[in-house]
């Protein structure tokens, strides 16, 4: 109960009004104060439970267990860009074409495969890569490895994969390549030729296959492609049929042109042939430099 007296000596009116106000300030400031604090609080736990994003996270140091190696994450860091060479163009696309005997080399080392071993085919490039499949029983993968090792006297790189293919009857069998580059680089370069010379030279070699004595000789227009710096390439190419040595000879009569290149070669065996004689069948594309 608020008692007011009147007349001197007791308070005023004005001293009341100021002690009501001073009460109610000082419960404005206390309301203030308090809910700074309950503010603070919010603001710690928040800060507890998510982390200050401001600040920069302090990884935990790592748990070390008695008796066992204390486990670290490894640290990576970031590896520069490598600025790889560009790569060379096929041979075919290369304007620097060699006179070269890889194909024809390469087909030669049919003719050194031990008797085991069945030959199933063989391809070649003019750049000097080479390989040659075919299969071997179980009990003769020896053989493989007395092959690898005649092919290591070569002046190639080379290679040996193999592995099981089937059975035939009681015995595994198992498939095998080979796999070797000879080295082209100091060959001479092709010779060139005009439009005319360079067709009438790529004709004269589906001749050469006939008379060779090779059978079902077919070949397809010679293609033409521009090469840069006033050279194009001509490219045929050409399938036959025959013994090993007729495709032996033909080869060597191609590779023995300085005007011409082997491009490409695959021989496989015909899987049906009235003759006692092995048969292949060859699929070959021979180009010439044709100038401007």
């Amino acid at each position: 109960m608020i008692r007011i007296e009147l007349g001197r000596g007791g308070p005023s009116v004005l001293r009341i009004i100021l002690m009501v106000a001073v009460a109610i300030g000082a419960a404005a400031v206390t309301f203030v104060a308090v809910r700074a604090l309950l503010a603070a609080d919010y603001q710690s736990l928040y800060l507890l439970l998510e982390g200050d994003p401001n600040e920069a996270e302090v990884p935990a140091d790592p748990v070390v267990v008695e008796g066992e190696p204390v486990k670290e994450e490894p640290v990576y860091s970031p590896v520069p860009a490598v600025r790889t060479a560009p790569a060379e163009p096929p041979a075919y696309r290369r304007t620097d074409l060699r006179h070269t005997v890889a194909c024809s080399r390469a087909y030669q080392l049919r003719r050194t495969m031990p008797a085991k071993m069945t030959f199933t085919s063989l391809s070649g490039k003019m750049d000097g890569e080479y390989s040659i499949e075919g299969l071997s029983s179980a009990k003769d993968v020896s053989t493989l490895f007395n092959f690898l090792e005649t092919l290591k006297k070569l002046p190639s790189t080379i290679s040996l994969s193999y592995w099981r293919e089937g059975q035939v009857g009681d015995n595994n069998v198992y498939k095998f390549t080979f796999r070797g580059r000879f080295d082209t680089t100091s060959d001479d370069a092709l010779t060139a030729l005009d439009e005319a010379a360079a067709t009438e030279l790529l004709m004269d070699f589906v001749q050469q296959a006939k008379q060779t004595g090779l059978t079902s000789v077919t070949s397809k227009d010679p293609i033409g492609v521009p090469l840069g710096k006033g050279t194009g390439r001509k490219r045929l190419k050409i399938w036959a049929n025959g013994s090993y040595d007729l495709i032996g000879t033909y080869l060597s009569s191609v590779s023995e042109n300085p005007a011409a290149v082997v491009g490409e070669l695959v021989v496989v065996p015909m899987s049906e042939s009235d003759s006692r004689t092995p048969i292949g069948q060859l699929y070959a594309a021979i180009d010439v430099i044709v100038r401007d």
